[in-house]
């Protein structure tokens, strides 16, 4: 009777184990940086954004309106996207955006931001950071999570 207590104790352990490890289930996806920087053509009038483009028309047209700052001109959309983070204008330099990570969960995609202010003195002029990178292409939702690390100490 103690035996088969013991192996029922250890067969739950097991599933639960199973179910909580399967929920957090997660994997990173690489990317590749086409293009990172702080300063767009401000008479462009690109607003804040989190976008996915998703075909070459709509690559050709962000390429005309900010020019050729890519790696890359020429996309494979049928195999990949691409993932931009466009800021709002900020008064003064040193600002930074970066997309940190990019992970696959068992329902969607997330893709991390991070906003980071210069620990030095920033410069005084309008800025609009901005990253984009591309990724293999996915059928998933894709959310954005954005953290603000502005705090300048």
């Amino acid at each position: 009777m103690i035996m088969s207590i013991k192996w029922l104790y250890l067969a739950a352990l097991l599933i639960l184990t199973g179910y909580f490890s399967s929920c957090s289930e997660k994997e990173k996806i690489p990317f590749t940086t086409m293009s990172i920087g702080s300063n767009l053509d401000f008479k462009a009038g690109i607003p804040k954004q989190d976008v996915i483009i998703r075909s070459q028309v709509e690559w050709d047209d962000l390429i005309a309106v900010m020019g050729n700052r890519f790696i890359e001109t020429e996309i494979d959309f049928d195999r990949y996207q691409i993932v931009a983070v466009v800021h709002e204008v900020l008064n003064s330099g040193g600002f930074e955006i970066t997309i940190t990570k990019i992970t696959d969960y068992s329902d969607k995609i997330l893709v991390t931001v991070k906003l980071s202010a210069s620990k030095g003195v920033a410069s005084e002029i309008f800025t609009q950071p901005y990253h984009f990178v591309k990724m293999c292409k996915t059928a998933k939702r894709i959310e954005f999570k954005h953290i603000n690390n502005t705090v300048k100490k």
